[in-house]
């Protein structure tokens, strides 16, 4: 297991797998980042680079799911650097639900984590606030269209 944490079975991937359409599979590996309930498996295909996640129990709601992978393609649709989501091949839902689980596949973004060191390069910091500024103005507008757009429930009293 990696890092003592989740992780996918042999046949857990194949089931999963072969709802995307990513071509012949060459490499199959693990990656340790992130949350250690919910494993990540970066998958090369002949049809490119792929990150695999399964959701963690707690973190699967199918709603926040569906919210989360709707700002990413609004941000993505305004070229926003955000990485794709890929859909299934048969029903083009970029959420696979099986066997009471939560799977999403993403292209992958090869990169490391800022470690605060020097080396990176000072940081322009009106450049980086103006960039969270619209990143965040632009998200609040989507949330804001999906508040509006949700029909309103009749409550009843009895």
């Amino acid at each position: 297991m990696p890092r003592g944490g989740a992780n996918f079975s042999s046949e857990e991937l194949v089931r999963v797998l072969s709802h995307y359409d990513v071509g012949v599979i060459h490499q199959i590996k693990s990656l340790s980042g992130g949350n250690r309930r919910s494993p990540k498996m970066v998958v090369v295909s002949e049809q490119g680079k792929f990150l695999l996640k399964r959701r963690p129990h707690g973190k699967d709601d199918l709603a926040r799911v569906a919210f989360a992978h709707a700002v990413q393609t609004h941000l993505a649709a305004r070229a926003f650097p955000v990485t794709s989501l890929i859909a299934t091949r048969s029903d083009n839902n970029t959420i696979l639900q099986l066997n009471s689980h939560i799977y999403e596949l993403f292209k992958f973004v090869s990169g490391v984590r800022y470690d605060g060191s020097s080396e990176a390069g000072p940081i322009d910091y009106s450049t980086l606030i103006r960039a969270c500024v619209i990143l965040l103005l632009s998200t609040l507008a989507y949330c804001a269209l999906v508040f509006i757009m949700q029909p309103l429930t009749k409550h009843t009293t009895s």
